[in-house]
């Protein structure tokens, strides 16, 4: 069975090799999401295209260009981006140490941003973390939203504190077939924020949950033991 490696790929692994003796990948500094026919209408995109921003790794290139948690990445040096693989193979290619143009949709306005790519930080390579465990005894303040199918409680009551340096309250339990359980969330999950409001404690929490509708959707930042991530409680 043979397999075939495409020229321009193979082009730019030779030049790597003889610029630099080593295969030098660049990055920008963020965790990426996929859109969805849902997030899209939530976000108020007139379509799929692009990538949703997660995260930003601080003092990362993309922090430094001003990239935001729940911006769309849309094109780079004017090239249009359909999903994550499109920005990432543009963004390992590009030009580290130089100005590249970065197209993102912020709250239904198109923003240019300027970034200067960097070789990607060894220390970035795999990160884990532990999972949380319930203290003994009083759980503290809950909060139960039936709409949304999911109850929190404050961070306080971790026993070890996974989530050391991030603000927002714990899931505590989700509903069998809820929307909470349907868009992936579980037990132990860290929300960091409803929307662009942060949430500290239980009771920001429900006030900023208690503003959204389930037929419109809530958009949730969270926190798991694999990185940040934001998902869409909304009914089918």
């Amino acid at each position: 069975m043979g397999f075939a490696i495409p020229v321009n790929l193979a082009t730019w692994v030779m030049r790597q090799l003889i610029d630099n003796g080593q295969v030098q990948r660049a990055y920008i500094g963020v965790q990426m999401g996929p859109i969805d026919a849902r997030m899209a209408t939530k976000l108020g995109l007139p379509g799929r295209q692009g990538v949703l921003v997660n995260d930003v790794i601080p003092d990362s290139p993309a922090a430094a260009a001003g990239v935001q948690e729940l911006d769309v990445i849309t094109g780079f040096d004017g090239r249009a981006i359909e999903g994550t693989r499109s920005l990432q193979e543009l963004v390992e290619r590009a030009g580290m140490g130089q100005p590249h143009q970065l197209t993102v949709l912020r709250d239904g306005k198109q923003l240019t941003l300027t970034i200067t790519v960097k070789p990607l930080p060894k220390n970035l390579a795999g990160q884990s973390g532990g999972q949380q465990r319930r203290s003994e005894g009083d759980a503290g303040e809950l909060y139960y939203s039936e709409e949304f199918g999911i109850e929190v409680r404050d961070k306080a009551s971790l026993a070890e504190d996974a989530y050391e340096g991030f603000e927002g309250v714990i899931v505590d339990r989700v509903d069998p077939d809820g929307l909470a359980e349907s868009a992936g969330i579980g037990p132990g999950t860290l929300i960091r924020a409803v929307g662009k409001t942060d949430v500290r404690t239980v009771a920001e929490f429900a006030e900023a949950l208690e503003a959204e509708d389930p037929e419109n959707g809530a958009l949730l930042k969270i926190r798991t033991p694999r990185g940040n991530a934001i998902v869409l409680l909304q009914s089918r």
